[in-house]
């Protein structure tokens, strides 16, 4: 079975639960989306990784991408440590940002501008309520 590179939307549900698994609860929040982060604060969201068993995630598989403009859907399993599988669901948005980990401030570059990079403005197991 050859490679295949990951859409952005299963790179990023993909991120979000290995981040999890590693237990780097602050890189897993700062993938979440502005609007997000202004609706769940950072104790919220690490108590629902708790009382959802996500923290218990071993892997993630990821299909259906949909995209449609700076907003997209992406389907998909977790599998916890016991073997159990959860279906989730991811809602995104595509997020302009003016600084970059790593680079700095890059407003005062117009060619550059911003970059725009997807997060999580959403998420939830099915049968569950959703943390939004």
């Amino acid at each position: 079975v050859a490679n295949r590179s990951l859409s952005p939307l299963e790179g990023l549900g993909k991120g979000f639960f290995v981040a999890i698994k590693d237990e780097q609860y602050d890189i897993a929040y700062d993938l979440c989306s502005t609007a997000f982060k202004q609706r769940v604060p950072r104790e919220t969201f690490q108590n629902f990784l708790v009382q959802t068993r996500f923290i218990e995630v071993q892997n993630s598989q990821w299909h259906s991408p949909q995209i449609e403009g700076n907003k997209g859907t992406i389907m998909g399993t977790v599998t916890l440590k016991s073997g159990q599988t959860l279906p989730i669901q991811i809602w995104a948005i595509q997020e302009k940002i003016g600084v970059y980990p790593g680079i700095g401030d890059l407003s005062k570059y117009p060619i550059v501008n911003r970059l725009e990079v997807w997060k999580i403005y959403s998420f939830q197991q099915a049968k569950a309520t959703p943390i939004n």
